[in-house]
């Protein structure tokens, strides 16, 4: 697959965009039985005031404090433990140049054990940053609990990319 931007207002739209598309697996099209190669072109509007849920939009407004008060994992009865972490996509043109990297990215997980605001907080390549954030956007956890009661939390992992292996987790 060759992603290539052709035009975006930011070029974070973009890296964005294209990293979700990585992340979809396509089936090519066909013709007498026999796979072609094809182009698509496709355009996305980010919204200026994207939909979110009441439980996101309390996050949101609360990260845009000074000091936020959501709770760090440590903070926590136990660590958030994951339901569902599929490994993100390997970045196209990270996996043709044979590369390997990791990147930390720091998120929340709300209190319906949902990934919310992924950040980068380092990459060894941009690329690998933007697969990792994109990808632990289709991850689910159990709820974070804060005696008895389900809360959100802040927490940071780091994706590791080996060309020898799929994404991995660590």
């Amino acid at each position: 697959m060759l992603l290539n931007s052709v035009s975006a207002t930011d070029t974070a739209f973009a890296n964005a965009f294209m990293a979700d598309i990585e992340a979809v697996e396509f089936s090519p099209p066909r013709l007498n039985g026999r796979a072609l190669m094809s182009s698509l072109k496709e355009r996305f509007d980010f919204p200026a005031q994207p939909k979110l849920d009441t439980v996101a939009q309390g996050i949101l407004a609360d990260l845009r404090k000074p000091k936020p008060s959501i709770l760090s994992v440590d903070q926590l009865d136990k660590a958030p433990k994951p339901i569902r972490q599929p490994r993100p996509a390997y970045p196209w043109a990270q996996r043709s140049d044979s590369a390997s990297g990791n990147a930390e990215i720091e998120f929340v997980i709300d209190r319906n054990g949902r990934p919310l605001f992924p950040h980068v907080i380092s990459a060894t390549h941009e690329d690998f940053g933007w697969a990792a954030a994109t990808g632990i956007l289709r991850w689910r956890y159990e709820p974070p609990v804060k005696n008895g009661e389900k809360v959100d939390t802040r927490i940071k992992v780091t994706v590791v990319f080996d060309i020898n292996k799929s994404a991995d987790m660590w």
